[in-house]
């Protein structure tokens, strides 16, 4: 039971965290997106990061209330239990967050020096073996057809550029 308990207590702080950055994201837009558009009939540049930081911040509030009902729904521990059940985890999911944290910065760097496509496919590659993926041939694959999917689609399909760097 304490484990539930522990994990309902982490998706919650993760939902919390997921807001934070959502939200963070939506503040930030006006400075990183210009609101012209290419011409009169089109919508602002600032549309789709609006939505995708819109959805970012319902997906958090999501996690939270989930979080949130699974917590009340659950008996609570004794006190014995509860202290065991705090030291479960938590230890775990901090190194892992900043971790997280720590790659998105080198993720950002990266786009910028190195080049989308090869920032892209090391972060997915470091993503799926920190959440435990071992079957190279998958990981190859998805390192390797995820990035230009992406890249397609916003370059081609929403026609948002990407920053130029030494290796595309």
């Amino acid at each position: 039971m304490s484990q539930s308990r522990g994990h309902a207590r982490r998706d919650c702080f993760l939902g919390l965290g997921v807001l934070a950055l959502g939200l963070g994201y939506f503040l930030a837009i006006p400075w990183q997106v210009s609101a012209l558009a290419d011409g009169a009939d089109n919508i602002s540049g600032r549309t789709l990061p609006y939505l995708i930081a819109g959805v970012i911040s319902l997906l958090g509030v999501a996690l939270v209330l989930q979080a949130y009902r699974r917590l009340w729904a659950l008996p609570r521990p004794a006190d014995a239990d509860r202290k065991e059940g705090a030291e479960q985890g938590t230890g775990m999911f901090s190194r892992t967050m900043l971790i997280y944290c720590a790659v998105i910065g080198l993720y950002a760097l990266g786009m910028e020096y190195v080049g989308y496509m090869v920032s892209t496919a090391a972060v997915l590659l470091f993503a799926m073996w920190l959440h435990g993926a071992r079957g190279k041939l998958l990981m190859a694959v998805m390192a390797a057809v995820t990035p230009p999917i992406i890249y397609l689609i916003f370059r081609y399909g929403v026609q948002v550029p990407f920053p130029d760097a030494l290796l595309f």
